[in-house]
C-alpha cells in the first residue's frame, strides 16, 4: 500500500462511536423490493425472443470500494481487524444509557458531598452560635442565661453540678493527671526545641568553618599581594566575610570576590578595608623604625666611625728598640715590666 493511499485513510477516534448507518426511506426500500421480485419473475418466464448480445462494458470501479480496500490494508498492517458493520440502534442506545449512568453517579456523589458539607456547616454554626451566646451572657452578667446556654436549668443547677465534680475524688486525680500530661508535653516540646536549636547551631558552625577554609584557600591563590599576605589572618578573613555577606545577592546567589571586597567598607566603617590596612602598615612602620641618634652624640663618638682593631705590629720602642721583638722568655725582668706596661697602655686606649 502506498504512502499516499495510507495518508488518505482517516480512522475514527477511539473515544467516538462509529457513525450511524442511515436507513433508506420506506418508499425507496419498497421500490427496490419490487424490482428484486420482478427480476425473479422474469427469470421463470420463457423469453419471447433471444436478446441481442450486450456489448462488454468496462468494469466500473466504485471509489468507496477502493477506499475500503485501502482501509482494510492499513488495518492489517497495524494489526487490527476491520468489521464491515455499522452502528446499530441497540449499540447507540447502550452508549446513551452508559452516559446517563455516569451522569447519575456524578449527581449522586455531588449530592452526598453537599449533604456532608451542609451537616458540617450546620454543626459548626450551632457551636459558634452557642459560644457567642455564652460570651454574651458572661459579659452582660447573666448567670442564668450563661447556665442555660451551657446546658443547665439555671445558675443553681450549674453550681450544684460543678461542686459535685469538684467533690469527686476522681476529679482531682484527673486534674493532676491532666497537669502532668501538660507538663510532659511542655517539657518534651522544650527539649525538642533545644535539640533543634543545637543542631541548627552546629550546622551553621560547620558551614561557617567550611566557608572560611575555602576563603583562606582562595586568598592564598590570589594574585593580589595584600590578599595573599593576609590569607592566614583571622581578623582579615572575618572582615572579608562580613563585607561579602553585606553584598550578597539572593537573586543571583553571588557576592563580591575577595579582591572586590577589600575595596569596600564594612558596615559601620568609614574607609574601605584596603585603606585601613595601609594606614595600619604606616603606623606600625613608624613604631618599629630604628631611633635616630642626635648629631652631637655622633660627633662625640668620632663621627660614628669605629676605631681600627689593634692588630698592628708592636713598635720597636716597646721591646727595647731592637729591630726584632724578643720573645717573653728572652726578656729581662726590666724589659718584661716595660713590655707589660706598654701592652696595658694600648689596651686602655
Amino acid at each position: 500500500m502506498s504512502e499516499e493511499a495510507a495518508a488518505a485513510v482517516v480512522l475514527p477516534a477511539a473515544d467516538q462511536p462509529p457513525a450511524v448507518v442511515k436507513e433508506l426511506p420506506f418508499a425507496q426500500r419498497l421500490e427496490a423490493k419490487e424490482r428484486e421480485l420482478g427480476a425473479d419473475g422474469d427469470d421463470d418466464a420463457a423469453p419471447d425472443a433471444p436478446a441481442p448480445a450486450a456489448k462488454p462494458k468496462a468494469a466500473a470501479t466504485d471509489p468507496k470500494e477502493g477506499k475500503l480496500a485501502q482501509l482494510k490494508a492499513l488495518a492489517g498492517e497495524l494489526g487490527f481487524a476491520l468489521e464491515e458493520t455499522g452502528v446499530t440502534v441497540a449499540e447507540r442506545a447502550e452508549h446513551r444509557a452508559a452516559i446517563r449512568r455516569q451522569k447519575a453517579q456524578l449527581e449522586q456523589e455531588r449530592a452526598a458531598f453537599l449533604k456532608d458539607k451542609g451537616d458540617f456547616d450546620s454543626n459548626k454554626g450551632e457551636k459558634v452560635a452557642r459560644a457567642e451566646a455564652l460570651l454574651a451572657a458572661l459579659e452582660s452578667g447573666d448567670p442564668d442565661g450563661f447556665s442555660k446556654h451551657a446546658g443547665f436549668k439555671d445558675f443553681n443547677d450549674f453550681q450544684t453540678n460543678f461542686l459535685k465534680r469538684l467533690a469527686d475524688p476522681n476529679y482531682s486525680e484527673l486534674k493532676k493527671l491532666q497537669a502532668e500530661v501538660e507538663a510532659q508535653k511542655a517539657e518534651r516540646a522544650k527539649v525538642e526545641a533545644e535539640a533543634k536549636q543545637r543542631a541548627d547551631s552546629e550546622q551553621r558552625a560547620k558551614a561557617m568553618d567550611s566557608y572560611m577554609s575555602n576563603l583562606t584557600a582562595t586568598c592564598q591563590k590570589s594574585t593580589n599581594p595584600l590578599v595573599q599576605a593576609m590569607a592566614d589572618d583571622p581578623l582579615f578573613l572575618q572582615a572579608v566575610f562580613a563585607i561579602q555577606r553585606d553584598h550578597w545577592d539572593p537573586e543571583t546567589e553571588s557576592t563580591l570576590t575577595v579582591e572586590q571586597a577589600i575595596k569596600k567598607a564594612a558596615k559601620g566603617a568609614r574607609t574601605d578595608l584596603e585603606s585601613e590596612l595601609r594606614g595600619l602598615h604606616e603606623r606600625l612602620s613608624k613604631g618599629f623604625a630604628a631611633p635616630t641618634v642626635p648629631a652631637k652624640i655622633v660627633a662625640l663618638n668620632g663621627g660614628g666611625k669605629k676605631p681600627a682593631p689593634k692588630t698592628a705590629v708592636v713598635p720597636a720602642s716597646a721591646n727595647g728598640g731592637g729591630s726584632v721583638p724578643k720573645s717573653v722568655g728572652e726578656m729581662s725582668p726590666a724589659e718584661w715590666a716595660k713590655y707589660k706596661a706598654a701592652r696595658f697602655a694600648e689596651a686602655e686606649d
